[in-house]
């Protein structure tokens, strides 16, 4: 196992349906300093019923929003420090875990936080997906296949 590997600090399931999970991402910078950071990540599986509520008219949009969403809704929170003494990393580590706990605990285990953050990735990845299609090659350019421009108006007497 890679000791600069992320590792699990805590887990725990909100009542709103959400897995909450800590990692540890710190690693060393100098001697007996230390970069410590932790990542929350939040996340809920997706269901069908979740996509079955969805009223997208295009199809193919919501099969190329749903392929990049994947099984899951995740949202991630970082809190990091950076040149922390060896000896107070794990007090560090603990205060960046109260930190999020007291600071998001009571908005991020609201009963209706999950539909939100369905709906702003939702429409996030749509905006992306819509305008992946927009993209034009150059090799498209309906210019190019008409020839070169007629300038001859240009040089009459």
């Amino acid at each position: 196992m890679d000791p600069q590997a992320p590792h699990i600090l805590k887990q725990q399931n909100l009542a709103n349906g959400m897995a909450l999970t800590f990692y540890d991402c710190s690693r060393p910078v100098a001697a007996d300093r230390w970069f410590v950071k932790v990542r929350a990540e939040l996340s809920m599986a997706l269901p069908e019923r979740v996509w079955q509520g969805v009223a997208e008219e295009d199809q193919g949009l919501l099969a190329a929003v749903r392929e990049c969403m994947g099984e899951a809704v995740v949202l991630q929170l970082v809190r990091e420090r950076n040149f922390i003494d060896a000896a107070e990393r794990e007090s560090v580590i603990g205060e960046l875990i109260e930190q999020v706990e007291s600071n998001l605990g009571s908005y991020l285990a609201d009963p209706a936080f999950p539909d939100r953050l369905f709906s702003r990735q939702y429409s996030e990845l749509r905006q992306q997906c819509l305008l992946s299609r927009q993209v034009v090659s150059p090799a498209g350019d309906a210019d190019e296949d008409e020839g070169p421009a007629d300038f001859s108006h240009c040089f009459r007497d």
